[in-house]
């Protein structure tokens, strides 16, 4: 065996559990994090269409056994039967289905491992955020009638965000299964290295990398930055941090002071001290002699 492909062994040993761990992470908090959009999308629609409260807090149980324990399950499976690796197709390099060999598997273990899931969400949560928008809408022209101001703002903040949440997740996630997509239709053609083709697919694989990754800070920026309230307790305990920690700071800055004119205070008095010791000393030894 030569030393290069000893290396390459030894690569593959480490490359492997690391994937596999990898993949095992984030397959199963994509398919999550689709299962909660879905959810949302649901408990907003109970709730504001159906007028149905109370049964979308009594499902709010049920909404976290299948968004946490769905997922669980079927990512256990796919990792005792080995299907977790090294995946060049949907996953912009990432690790994520590495079965290789039969297509029709390999697609299949594409679909379980989130895909479905992920274009279901794409339908699903846009028609059911743009019923609950429509609903809002008419309660809004209700609420102009009756000049309630506050009311209507409220109103309208929700509307805004009903619409953006599809259109984020839509706008992050799409090319992943873009990329998917053309990877499958054309992927006899790839062996003929065309620059159209491959600046194609690595347009793609540049934008699933960065939406992939940035569906969680869009949730941050729809729920956190652009919620008046939630930005406002942000900006106040900054504040109050900022202020403790300039206090801190001052006090610390004072006792420094205070200690320094102390050590001043200290050394002069030790010194002068001393020099009428010295001094004293000096005029017994003339008196003696």
């Amino acid at each position: 065996m030569t030393p290069e492909s000893t290396k390459v062994e030894l690569c593959n040993n480490l490359f492997t559990p690391v994937c596999k761990i990898q993949s095992f992470l984030t397959t199963s908090s994509s398919m999550m994090s689709f299962l909660w959009t879905l959810i949302l999308a649901i408990y907003l629609h109970t709730t504001v269409v159906e007028n149905g409260i109370r049964l979308a807090q009594q499902l709010v149980p049920l909404y976290h056994v299948v968004a946490w324990g769905l997922p669980t399950v079927v990512i256990f499976v796919m990792l005792a039967t080995d299907v977790l690796g090294y995946a060049p197709v949907a996953s912009a390099n990432w690790c994520f289905i590495g079965v290789i060999g039969d297509n029709t598997v390999r697609i299949a273990m594409i679909m379980v491992g989130g895909k479905f899931l992920e274009i279901t969400t794409y339908v699903v949560a846009l028609v059911l955020f743009v019923s609950t928008s429509i609903r809002l809408r008419i309660q809004k022209d209700g609420t102009l009638q009756s000049r309630d101001q506050a009311k209507v703002a409220m109103i309208q903040q929700v509307d805004r965000k009903l619409l953006f949440i599809p259109i984020v997740f839509i706008l992050l996630r799409i090319w992943g299964t873009l990329e998917f997509i053309f990877t499958e239709v054309y992927s006899n053609y790839f062996c003929t290295n065309s620059p159209a083709l491959l600046g194609v697919l690595s347009a793609l694989r540049f934008l699933q990398a960065i939406g992939d990754g940035g569906q969680g800070w869009g949730n941050a920026i729809l729920y956190i930055f652009n919620s008046p309230k939630i930005r406002n307790l942000l900006l106040k305990d900054l504040t109050s941090c900022y202020s403790r920690t300039a206090n801190v700071l001052n006090d610390c800055r004072n006792r420094m002071k205070v200690k320094t004119k102390d050590y001043e205070a200290t050394t002069t008095s030790e010194y002068v001290r001393m020099s009428v010791q010295d001094e004293s000393h000096v005029d017994f030894g003339s008196s003696g002699h």
